[in-house]
This record gives structure tokens, sequence and C-alpha cells, in this order.
């Protein structure tokens, strides 16, 4: 089954224009068998499409975990400052 991101997903564009093969073969692992195994599938279930950058291959999943701490550290840095200031 392929996976449900694959018409939005910009990958495809981009690993082909950057290494048609190795994009490719990509595809058919991660695209058409084991989504949950693409970092990319796995930052798009959790994050907005427009935050999940378009070179984010789907073999880096410790990238979408840098990414999507990221998120987290901006949507609740004020509570960060809130502990804070009794400091």
């Amino acid at each position: 089954m392929n996976c449900k991101y694959l018409n939005t997903c910009t990958f495809i564009e981009y690993g082909s224009q950057i290494a048609p093969f190795t994009a490719k073969m990509t595809k058919i692992k991660y695209c058409e068998r084991i989504q949950h195994g693409c970092a990319r599938y796995n930052a798009y279930q959790i994050l907005d499409a427009d935050l999940v950058p378009d070179d984010l291959w789907p073999n880096v999943e410790i990238k979408t975990l840098e990414i999507i701490e990221r998120k987290i550290n901006e949507t609740h840095k004020h509570l960060y400052k809130i502990g804070r200031e009794d400091d």
C-alpha cells in the first residue's frame, strides 16, 4: 500500500533532482512498502507539512527527532519561562 502522503510529499521531486536512482529506490522502500520507517512520514504525523523540510530524506530519523524537538521547544517555551520566574 502506498503512503498516504505520497501525492503531497516534497521529497519525490527534491530527491529526484539530487540523486534520481537513490530517490527511486528510497521511494520503493518507504513510500510503497514501509511508511512507518520513513522519517518524513513520522514527521508528517506530528507536524504541519510546511514544517517538514524538502531535504529530509526518509532514512534520516534523527533529523526528524531534532525537528520535532525544536517545534516542541518553540511551542512550549512560555511554560519554561513561567517555571523559571520563581528563581
